[in-house]
Formats: C-alpha cells, sequence, structure tokens
C-alpha cells in the first residue's frame, strides 16, 4: 500500500496486522499456543519500549522501518491471543469437556420455526449430572422437534434439557455451504436434538434486559404491521425492511432480490440506519445555530440511531451499522478536517478487538468494503457528469453509488454467491427510492398507531407500494439474461481481482502508469486461469453420489452439460442445496433433472440401474427384483431392513458398494463386516459424497 495513503489513515495501519494476526491463528489455534503467542506479544512490547528509550530521536526517524515493523509485529501477536482466546473450545469449561446427563441452558436468539421443529441458540450455563450442577460454558444450537412449542420459547428463557450433543456436521458434497464452519464463526461448535419430554422450562426472562426489551418491541412492531398492512406479503416485507425480521419472508421474493442485485434491501444494516440518519440529520439542522447545537444534534442522533438499532433486534449487522455511523456523527461534531476512512476503521478496530470473528462474517466484509467504495469512488464518478436538473442529478447519484458499490464488492460478491445481476443498475434505481419510501413509511405507520384513522391510511398506502416494489423486482428479475449464474472464481483470481482494485487506487491518488501496467498483468492471469478451467471443464465426465437424507440423487458432469438423476421424490430447492455449487464450479447453470426411467446423450437409466458412459451402476432397492447384472462397477445400497440388505450384499459382483447415507452407525458396522468376507470396497455416503470419473 502507498506509504503516504497509509499515512492519511494511520488507523488503518493497526486495522491491517491485528486482521493478519487474527487470520493466522484462526486454522493453527490452540492451547498451548495462547501461552506461546503471550509470550511473543510481551517480546516485541519490550522491544519498542526499549527501542524507545535507548535510541535518540534521528536514529529512530532514520531506522524508523524497525519501529514499524516492530508494531506491526506486536499487533500482529495480539490479534492471534484475541481469536485463540475467544475460542471457545479451547476454554477448560467448554461444556462439551465435562460429561453430564442435562444441560441447563438459557436461549439467546429468537427460536425460528422450521418444518418439522424449532431451532434457537442457547448458552450453556451448568452440566447436571449425579444431581449436581457444574458451571459450565459455551454455546449450542438446539432443534426442538416439536412445532407445538414455538409460542411458548422466547429470548432469555432457562431450559433443562437432555445432553444430546453432535458436533456440527461439514459439508458433505463437493463446494456445498459449509455450515459447519458458518457456525464455527459464531462460536457454536455442536448441536442438539431434543423432543419435547427432554426439555423443561426452568424460568423466563433471564437474559439481556435490553435485547430483551428489544425483540418483545419488535415482536408489537411486527402485530402493528399486521394490523394496518392488507396480507402477509406486505407485512412480511416491511418487518424485513424495517425491523430486520426476516422468518415470514418467502423464498421466491428472496429469490427476486437476489436476481436483480438488490438483497442488501432485507438486511438491516448500514444503508437502513443510513436512510434513518439522513432523515433525523435533516430535521435536527436547524440546532446548529444555537450554542453547542453540534453537539446536541450529535447526542439525539446518536440516541435515535441505537434506538433504531433496539427496535430492529440489536443483530450483529446492525450493530455493526450503528458503531460505524456512531463514529462518522462524533467526527461530524468535532467540525475538524479528519479523514472519513479513518473513522471507518476505528469502528473496525473496536469491532474486531470485541470479537475477532467478526472478520469472518460475510456482512461485516461487505458492509466496510461497500461503504469504504462508496465514499472513495462514488465522487470521483459523480464529477465525470453534472446533469443540469435536479431529478437528474439525484437519478446520477444513485447511478454513481450503485457502481462504485459493485465495483468493490465485486470480487467478494462472485467468490462467494457465483452469479452477477446483470440489470443492478436499473434495480438499484427502482429499489432504493421505494425502500426508502417503505422505510420511513414504516416507521411512520408505527408512530401513527395512537390515531389509528392515520395509521390505516399510512398503511394502505405502504401495502401497494409493496406491491409494486416486488412486482418491478420480479419483472426485472424475469427479463432474458437478468442473472449471469454460474461463476465461479477461484481464490488466485478473487485475490488478483481484489488487489487490482486497490491497484487502480493507487494509480488515481499518483497517476504512476506502472500501475496500470500491473492491472493489465493481473487482468491477463484472472483471464488465463479462466480459460485454462474451461478447458478442464469441457472435457470434465464424472458422476457424484450425493450423501442426501433423501435416498438417491446423482449429479453427471459432462463437459459443459449436467444432469441430475434422483430416484426419490424431493423438491428441486433441496435438491439445489445439494448439487448447485457443483455445477456452478464446472460453468454449468442450468442442469436438467430426471425421475424417470429414459436415456439422454450417454446416459441410460433403468428402473434399478445406470449406464454412464461404459460404466455400470446397480441400484438395490427396497420392494424391487434385485438382481444385479453381471459385470456391475459399482452397486447403490438404497436403505432397507438390515436383515434384507445383509442378505442382498451376499449377491453383490461388483468392486465397491455405495451405501445410502440413512443407515445408522451399527448398520454400517455390520455391513462393513458382511464386505470384508466378501473383499468388497466401500464407501458409506454418511462420511460424504462419492465420485466416480467417467
Amino acid at each position: 500500500m502507498n506509504r503516504y495513503l497509509l499515512s492519511q489513515i494511520p488507523i488503518l495501519r493497526l486495522v491491517l496486522p491485528l486482521s493478519a494476526g487474527i487470520l493466522f491463528a484462526k486454522p493453527f489455534g490452540s492451547p498451548t499456543q495462547l501461552q506461546i503467542w503471550t509470550g511473543i506479544t510481551i517480546l516485541f512490547f519490550c522491544l519498542a519500549f526499549f527501542q524507545f528509550i535507548l535510541y535518540k530521536r534521528k536514529y529512530r526517524f532514520r531506522y524508523r522501518w524497525v519501529s514499524g515493523a516492530i508494531v506491526f509485529c506486536f499487533i500482529f501477536s495480539i490479534g492471534a491471543i484475541l481469536q485463540i482466546w475467544t475460542d471457545e473450545r479451547f476454554k477448560p469449561s467448554y461444556f462439551q469437556k465435562i460429561s453430564s446427563d442435562y444441560l441447563h441452558v438459557k436461549i439467546i436468539g429468537q427460536p425460528q420455526l422450521k418444518k418439522n421443529g424449532i431451532l434457537f441458540q442457547v448458552n450453556v450455563l451448568n452440566a447436571v449430572r449425579n444431581d449436581s450442577l457444574l458451571p459450565v460454558s459455551g454455546n449450542l444450537l438446539v432443534y426442538l422437534g416439536d412445532t407445538s412449542q414455538v409460542g411458548s420459547l422466547y429470548y432469555g428463557d432457562e431450559l433443562l434439557i437432555k445432553s444430546n450433543l453432535a458436533e456440527i456436521s461439514p459439508a458433505l458434497n463437493p463446494y456445498q455451504f459449509n455450515y459447519k464452519n458458518y457456525m464455527a464463526n459464531k462460536q457454536i461448535f455442536h448441536q442438539s436434538y431434543i423432543r419435547k419430554w427432554e426439555m423443561k422450562k426452568l424460568g423466563k426472562n433471564s437474559g439481556n434486559p435490553i435485547i430483551y426489551e428489544s425483540m418483545r418491541l419488535r415482536d408489537y412492531c411486527i402485530l402493528l404491521y399486521k394490523k394496518y398492512l392488507l396480507n402477509d406479503e406486505s407485512v412480511s416485507l416491511a418487518s424485513t425492511l424495517v425491523l430486520g425480521y426476516r422468518a415470514d419472508l418467502s423464498d421466491d421474493i428472496v429469490q427476486a432480490y437476489q436476481d436483480t442485485g438488490t438483497t442488501h434491501i432485507l438486511s438491516v444494516s448500514g444503508l437502513h440506519v443510513g436512510i434513518i440518519f439522513i432523515m433525523l440529520n435533516y430535521l435536527l439542522s436547524f440546532m446548529i445555530k444555537i450554542k453547542y447545537g453540534y453537539i446536541l444534534r450529535a447526542a439525539l442522533l446518536i440516541i435515535a440511531v441505537w434506538f433504531y438499532a433496539i427496535i430492529s433486534g440489536l443483530s450483529p449487522a446492525v450493530n455493526r451499522a450503528a458503531v460505524m455511523l456512531s463514529f462518522i456523527i462524533l467526527g461530524l461534531a468535532t467540525r475538524r478536517s479528519s479523514n472519513i476512512f479513518n473513522t471507518i476503521a476505528i469502528s473496525a478496530l473496536l469491532l474486531l478487538l470485541y470479537d475477532p470473528n467478526y472478520l469472518f462474517d460475510v456482512g461485516f466484509q461487505l458492509s466496510y468494503i461497500a461503504l469504504s467504495g462508496i465514499i472513495y469512488f462514488q465522487p470521483k464518478f459523480q464529477e465525470l457528469y453534472i446533469p443540469s436538473n435536479w431529478f437528474a442529478r439525484q437519478t446520477w447519484i444513485l447511478i454513481t453509488v450503485s457502481v462504485a458499490a459493485q465495483l468493490v464488492t465485486f470480487p467478494l460478491s462472485i467468490y462467494y454467491f457465483h452469479q452477477f445481476p446483470i440489470y443492478f443498475l436499473v434495480s438499484n434505481l427502482v429499489v432504493i427510492p421505494l425502500a426508502t419510501m417503505v422505510l420511513y413509511g414504516g416507521v411512520f405507520v408505527l408512530f401513527a398507531n395512537p390515531f389509528i384513522w392515520i395509521a390505516e391510511k399510512i398503511g394502505f398506502l405502504l401495502h401497494y407500494i409493496i406491491i409494486f416494489m416486488n412486482y418491478l423486482l420480479a419483472t426485472i428479475g424475469n427479463l432474458p439474461g437478468a442473472v449471469s449464474r454460474a461463476i465461479w472464481f477461484s481464490t488466485p483470481q478473487f485475490y488478483l481481482l481484489s488487489f487490482s482494485i486497490i491497484l487502480l487506487i493507487l494509480f488515481i491518488e499518483t497517476r504512476k502508469n506502472k500501475y496500470i501496467l500491473q492491472i493489465m498483468a493481473c487482468l491477463v492471469v484472472i483471464v488465463g486461469i479462466g480459460v485454462f478451467n474451461s478447458i478442464r471443464n469441457s472435457i470434465t465426465q464424472k458422476a457424484v453420489f450425493h450423501s442426501s437424507d433423501k435416498g438417491l440423487i446423482v449429479s453427471v458432469i459432462n463437459g459443459n452439460q449436467g444432469v441430475v438423476i434422483s430416484k426419490t421424490t424431493i423438491d428441486k430447492k433441496e435438491i439445489n442445496f445439494l448439487t448447485s455449487n457443483l455445477f456452478n464450479h464446472y460453468g454449468i447453470s442450468k442442469p436438467d433433472y430426471i425421475e424417470n426411467d429414459t436415456s439422454f446423450n450417454n446416459l441410460f437409466i433403468a428402473e434399478n440401474y445406470l449406464q454412464l458412459n461404459n460404466t455400470f451402476i446397480f441400484c438395490l432397492q427396497k420392494n424391487k427384483e434385485n438382481i444385479p447384472i453381471a459385470g456391475c462397477d459399482y452397486i447403490f445400497l438404497e436403505k432397507m431392513k438390515i436383515a434384507n440388505a445383509l442378505e442382498l450384499i451376499k449377491k453383490c459382483k461388483s468392486k465397491t458398494l455405495i451405501v445410502d447415507k440413512r443407515y445408522d452407525i451399527e448398520e454400517e458396522k455390520m455391513i462393513e463386516e458382511m464386505l470384508k468376507i466378501k473383499n468388497l470396497k466401500v464407501h458409506f455416503l454418511s462420511k460424504g459424497a462419492f465420485t466416480i470419473e467417467l
């Protein structure tokens, strides 16, 4: 990074090594390393202290790079210590390390109603063993297999639950979303499945009183939306946009916003808090004319921002936005010429010191990158064209904001989500003004509740604004070529593209042509990697037996074509969850779905066997005629009674047996013993997907 730029943002010199230390310690952390890093931190602190005392000023200036290196290493080691120290697994009191019959827990999040039960997060307070309480620590994910309890569980409730602990499963299918890593970044490593009779409620309202009251207030606001808006669609979107409550939002609405590049609207974050700030800042602008007006206005704005954060549930995204905006307000209140990037860096530094795992949160990454990109690039884009009338100027500002945000978040968005909304400019021009109206209208409805007639009129208008906004976005999302899907960036491509944006900033600041040459070199390498991957994908032929609780699901990659074979009735959304990233990786945006007997290119699918090129796979199915064809390369064993399964295995004549995920551990052991006698290879899909190179 250019030395001049870093000198303008001194706090960034602390954020960068702190982040580097957190990143380094994440995969390598252990309890013993905490002591090592503590010693390293003390060492570099002593070095910095003695260098400052012993070196004369002129030598400190001449060898300032030495001081910089020592400070960098000191902050780096602090980042490593924070990452290891906050990892619950390394604490002696972590609940999983202590055997127990029951766990005394407290609900720390809003329980979510799922298809067959209720999902909620708890903080484990005590382990119960032989009627004695043992204080423990750590958070746990609990799944209660009873939907009837959804109204009786709330934040702050204390429960006694059966200690049915299991590690959260990793991704078992190729390139699948890794839920285990996602929850690990939230410091949740274990889960527990319980039934109604394995849970007893001990008390309620024992959580943080601010969070408890904020959730109660949010629930009350949702009831008001149900009272004044006209249908569930408008209620769910108003609750999402204004309050950050997404539980009732339909999958179709979410998909429409994803396809148009406007999902940022659905997460209460910097945009929403910023819109509230703009309105209040305008309403309180008269205060700058009175004595201490800047300070009073800043105090009222910060109170208002945090009040909004409270009623929207105090989610991590809202807290992050509120902290960031609070520092910006304080910076503006001083009326001094300060670098706004320094203010942003201070908020990031404090958040990382509070919880280093924020660094791995996609929302944290996108929000800080998007805000920084908008602040830096938007004014430069705006100067390229100056419209003559007010409407054109406002439209041009929205365009430049959207382009700036997309420019800096493009590498991260493609890397994580593998798609790009082509009409993002049109979508944002439509949705940002309408979303602003929904946000203001949603707030006005809540405050107008004492005046029912006024609240009803605002609710009526708000309902049709929401319906109109959803209709426009659905129309844009259905346009030809609205979304470019199956874009897969490798890790080197992601880093090279991100580095190119940094080089672009350096060129703008220095006007040195060498940065343009470096950008072109990065782009050439990115394109080269893409061409190589495309050629490799075009000659790839493989079949993947997915690890699924629903039975046989096979993805076939044949060059640029993809096919999903399913021998069970399963919703396509569930199939997409298992297979979409696999096809994205190979550049296939729309695979074909086959359920019935058919032939398709090099595939032949019959009732109980598959032929993929020259590879034959027989399916041993319950209630079917199971006579394995001689010369089969693989046999898939469907879930059935273990006695029947063992009897059928005796007839197996293939090289490898692929076993359905739905067999339990004891049944798998019995199958494994039988196969040792027959000297056959086996793969259990409970341990992960199975890939066959065709």
